[in-house]
C-alpha cells in the first residue's frame, strides 16, 4: 500500500451543517501534524485474533456528540453489543467527550479530524487486535464548497491476513435545496476522482458516512452517478442488499442517507457478507433524545481463510 496522501440524500436532515461555505484553513493550523489526533499507539497493540475472519464495519452519525449526559454510555453499549470492529462516526462535537468514549472502549483505538474551529467532526474507532492503522489524514480541507466537513482517510491492514485497504469517513452537505444538492454532487464527483487516482496503487477502498442523499433518486437528480458509473458498490443499497428495501437510517424523514460503499475489488473480501441497519430506537424510545436521530448502518465482511 502506498503512503498518504491517499483515500479512505433527496431526503435530508435539516440543520446538519451551516448553509454557507466554511473558511479554508492552512494545514498547519489544524494541530499536531496538520491531520488528526490519534488514540492508543500501535506499538501497544497485541497480535491479531482473526480466527473467525468476520469483520463488522459501520457508519454512524452520532448527532452532535454528546447530545446528553448519558449519550456516551449508550454509544459504548451499542458498539460492544453489536461487536463493531471499525466504526466511522460523524458529528463529533465535543472532542474531550469523544476521547472519554474511546477510553471506555479499551479494545478500540481512535482517530478524529482535528480542527479547533470546526463545530463538528468525523472520526473512527477501530479494534486494535484486528487492525493495524498506518498513515491517517484529512482530505479536501480547502475544498469547502464540496466538503463542509473534512473527510478523514486511513491506511488499514487486517492483521494476520493480506487484506489492506483505504478507509474514508465523509459527512456531506445537508438540506434539500438545490444549492445543497449541488454541493453534495460536487463532493461525490471529487471523491470519485480521488478514488480513481488512489486505485492506481490501492484498489481496495471502503467509504462510509452520512452522504445526506438517497441512492433511489432519479438518474437526472442522482448525486451518486459518478461513483456508480465507476462500478463502485453501495453495500447499503437495495441492489446489493435487497433486505434493506423500505428500511432507513435517518429516523425523522424515514430516509436512507447513511451509506457504506466499497470499490469492486473489495467485494472479494466482503465474501458472503451482509449489510443491515441496527434500529435501537424501536426498543428504546429514549434513543432519539439521548443518542442520535440516525441509526448505525453495519456491513459484516466474511473474509476467506
Amino acid at each position: 500500500m502506498r503512503s498518504l496522501p491517499f483515500i479512505l440524500f433527496v431526503l435530508l436532515v435539516a440543520a446538519c451543517d451551516p448553509e454557507e461555505e466554511l473558511p479554508s484553513l492552512p494545514i498547519d493550523a489544524a494541530g499536531l501534524d496538520g491531520s488528526v489526533d490519534g488514540g492508543v499507539s500501535d506499538a501497544q497493540v497485541d497480535s491479531a485474533d482473526v480466527e473467525s475472519l468476520r469483520l463488522r464495519i459501520a457508519s454512524w452519525n452520532i448527532e452532535n456528540f454528546p447530545k446528553h449526559a448519558r449519550t456516551a454510555e449508550h454509544v459504548r453499549r451499542l458498539i460492544e453489543a453489536e461487536e463493531l470492529d471499525l466504526v466511522g462516526v460523524q458529528e463529533i462535537d465535543d472532542i474531550e467527550a469523544f476521547e472519554a468514549l474511546a477510553a471506555s472502549l479499551p479494545e478500540h483505538g481512535f482517530y478524529y479530524t482535528f480542527d479547533r474551529w470546526a463545530y463538528t467532526r468525523v472520526g473512527f474507532l477501530y479494534r486494535q487486535s484486528l487492525f493495524e492503522v498506518g498513515e491517517v489524514e484529512r482530505l479536501f480541507s480547502r475544498e469547502t464548497f464540496a466538503f463542509p466537513r473534512d473527510p478523514i482517510a486511513a491506511e488499514i491492514r487486517v492483521k494476520g491476513t493480506d487484506f489492506d485497504f483505504l478507509f474514508v469517513v465523509v459527512h456531506l452537505k445537508a438540506q434539500v435545496d438545490e444549492r445543497s444538492r449541488m454541493r453534495r454532487a460536487a463532493g461525490i464527483a471529487r471523491l470519485g476522482e480521488w478514488i480513481r487516482m488512489e486505485q492506481e496503487t490501492e484498489p481496495e477502498i471502503i467509504v462510509v458516512g452520512d452522504f445526506n442523499d438517497s441512492l433511489q433518486d432519479p438518474e437526472s437528480e442522482n448525486v451518486f452517478t459518478p461513483l456508480l458509473e465507476d462500478g463502485h458498490v453501495f453495500l447499503s443499497g437495495t441492489e446489493n442488499s435487497p433486505e434493506l428495501a423500505g428500511d432507513y437510517s435517518y429516523v425523522p424523514f424515514r430516509a436512507m442517507i447513511d451509506h457504506i460503499m466499497v470499490t469492486r475489488e473489495t467485494m472479494d473480501e466482503y465474501g458472503g457478507g451482509r449489510t443491515y441497519i441496527h434500529s435501537p430506537d424501536l426498543d428504546d424510545p429514549a434513543y432519539l433524545d439521548i443518542v442520535s436521530d440516525h441509526r448505525p448502518v453495519i456491513s459484516e465482511f466474511r473474509l476467506s481463510p
